[in-house]
């Protein structure tokens, strides 16, 4: 999955990060992103939560296994901005990233 979003970022014109570990990594400037989940168990959940606290104001997306309602709902109380089912098309990703200014990347 990571290959596939940061070449789609990259094709934007976007820079990828991947966070991996509960660790959150100083990202100056972030616009958005993209959180990649399995099943947002409280392990996810509270990485989520983690990410969206960090970044804050920018939004984060996250990326469920067919959600179900529950999984939507817990995933935006855990800070995610949308919600989308996996497998995403590109476009439905980047339609819900926050415009950028002439030259600005994430």
């Amino acid at each position: 999955m990571w290959s596939w979003l940061a070449e789609a970022c990259r094709s934007r014109g976007l820079a990828a990060v991947w966070q991996r570990g509960p660790q959150v990594v100083d990202v100056a400037g972030a616009t958005a992103a993209i959180f990649d989940a399995t099943d947002l168990g409280p392990a996810e959940s509270a990485a989520l939560r983690r990410l969206a606290a960090a970044l804050r104001p920018a939004p984060v997306i996250a990326l469920l296994s067919f959600p179900r309602v529950e999984d939507h709902d817990r995933a935006l109380r855990s800070g995610a901005a949308v919600v989308l089912s996996k497998p995403a098309a590109v476009e439905d990703l980047f339609s819900n990233l926050p415009p950028l200014s002439k030259g600005e990347g994430t």
